[in-house]
């Protein structure tokens, strides 16, 4: 359903509609799917929200915690807080998975 929602929203035009159902659908486990919709969908748009955005799927996609807390930071600086604290949790638990529980704990500072 939100993948047909973003195919609609770019074809009416609303790119910046379907840069916010990609990064949901990449925030819920389908980043690997819509990552490179989302690159492509930057390149309408300005600003850096959208480019943000579509690293974003790209650190979800890769499992990266280090792309991911810097994505996170990066959202968290244009107040983009959502998917700011969706990068952090994700790169906490990438962090603790892989054995670096202090590194998982600045995670979430």
């Amino acid at each position: 359903m939100p993948a047909e929602a973003a195919q609609e929203a770019r074809a009416a035009g609303h790119v910046t509609s379907g840069v916010l159902l990609l990064t949901g659908m990449a925030r819920l486990g389908g980043a690997k799917n819509v990552r490179r919709r989302l690159a492509e969908l930057v390149q309408a748009c300005e600003g850096s929200l959208a480019a943000a955005r579509a690293r974003f799927a790209e650190a979800l996609a890769a499992e990266s915690p280090e792309e991911l807390q810097a994505v996170g930071d990066e959202l968290a600086s244009i107040r983009c807080l959502l998917p700011a604290a969706a990068a952090a949790s994700v790169a906490a638990a990438a962090w603790q998975r892989s054995g670096h529980a202090s590194r998982a704990t600045a995670a979430w500072k």
